[in-house]
This record gives structure tokens, sequence and C-alpha cells, in this order.
């Protein structure tokens, strides 16, 4: 589409600062679940104050996703941007992971290991990536989410409760 033009809205400096700061706490409470002792006494403390970054960071990618609503672009142009900045630099890391793990576990890393890898997140010595592919199927399901944030705020709500007590439910 090239005489498409993209709406452009201020940049609000103040949310890529809230970004920034709940990426570091998701890194420091992944490490503080690895290294630190869970006995000492301010571990508590510690994993209740950065422990819910992840929900934040997703909050926040909601926010900014609607806020930026990339108006002018194709479904297919959006999914294409969304990949290339999303799914071609975790292509790039979970690469170097598996041939590490093929190197010091000895194991042989073929086409399905791989791919389950990719589609899974998880690795060995790359840790459980799952946001990757939950914001990138968010990012597919655009169009019909945002068209239920538009219709009915109802029907959101229920969305979002069951998709809470889905991944919430332990029993």
């Amino acid at each position: 589409m090239a005489g498409c033009a993209i709406t452009q809205r201020e940049y609000l400096h103040y949310m890529n600062m809230f970004r920034g700061y709940t990426i570091l706490s998701i890194v420091l409470v992944h490490g503080l679940t690895r290294f630190l002792d869970h006995s000492l006494w301010y571990y508590d403390y510690l994993f209740q104050f950065f422990g819910e970054s992840t929900c934040i960071f997703l909050f926040i990618s909601g926010f900014l996703f609607e806020y930026l609503n990339y108006e002018g672009l194709s479904y297919i142009q959006f999914v294409r941007k969304k990949a290339s900045r999303l799914l071609l630099p975790y292509m790039f890391w979970i690469i170097p992971s598996l041939i590490l793990e093929g190197t010091y576990l000895k194991e042989a890393v073929d086409f399905y290991r791989i791919l389950w890898t990719f589609v899974s997140g998880v690795s060995v010595y790359n840790g459980a990536h799952w946001y990757i592919q939950l914001i990138f199927c968010v990012f597919l399901l655009a169009p019909v989410l945002h068209q239920v944030f538009k219709t009915s705020n109802l029907l959101m709500l229920i969305l979002l409760g069951g998709g809470h007590f889905l991944v919430n439910n332990n029993g």
C-alpha cells in the first residue's frame, strides 16, 4: 500500500521508562529465583516487589498496542512488522543456546528440537521465553481483539476473566 499514511501518536517517554523498569524487574526476579537462597529474610520482600513484573509488562504492551494502533497498515503488513521485530531477533537468540545445549549436553540438536524450542520458548541454557509466543499470538489475534474492545466491554471482561482463570487455575 504505497500511498497509505500511518498516523503518528505522541511518544510517551514515561511509558517507555516504565517499560524499561519492568524489563529490569523481570530479569531481576528470574535471577532471584535461580541464584538467591530462598530462606534469606529479604527474599520474600524482593520477590513481592518485583514478582508481578511480567503482568505489568503485558499490561504496558497492551496499552501501547492500543495507543499506537497502527492505522494505515494492512493485517499482513502489521504481522510482517511484528515478526521482523520479534521473531527474527528471537531466532538469533535461540539458535546459539541450542548450539550450547548440543555442545555441553552432548545431545543432537535436530530440526525437531529447534522447532520445539522455537515454539515452546523452553531451552536448557536459555530458560523459558513463553512471553515471545504469547505476545505474537496476541498480535495475530489483534484485529479480533481490537473489534471486541470496540464493541463489547462485557465480552472483553468475560474473555479477560476467563483467561485469568485458565492461567491461574492450579487445580
